[in-house]
């Protein structure tokens, strides 16, 4: 599913795109669209992060709102330097998780 989204760009980064695009030879709303999409992603992971440190969400739901699976958010965390912390409860809230990713995955 995707939507229609007219936006207006400082004239700086139109120029960026069009280079880029050129050089990379693919249209500029292709690679409009691409740079958006990994900065929604990178977005999405900090805002889980934030959540995640503050006890708001488990690790695994922490990990499905960042789209990563819990090893990829793990990874992440640990590039970062950040140590998780894991009770009982939080395994249990993770394997649920865990099962709403694989079954969304399955879908795909």
């Amino acid at each position: 599913m995707s939507g229609y989204l007219p936006l207006r760009i400082p004239e700086e980064d139109l120029k960026y795109l069009e280079e880029k695009a050129k050089r990379e030879k693919i249209p500029k709303a292709v690679l409009a669209r691409k740079l958006l999409h990994e900065k929604i992603l990178e977005e999405k992971f900090n805002e889980a992060v934030q959540k995640y440190l503050k006890g708001e969400i488990s690790l695994g739901k922490a990990a499905e709102n960042a789209n990563l699976s819990i090893r990829e958010f793990i990874a992440r965390l640990a590039s970062l330097g950040i140590v998780i912390q894991y009770s009982k409860e939080s395994l249990e809230a993770d394997l649920e998780a865990a099962k709403r990713w694989a079954r969304k995955q399955k879908r795909k």
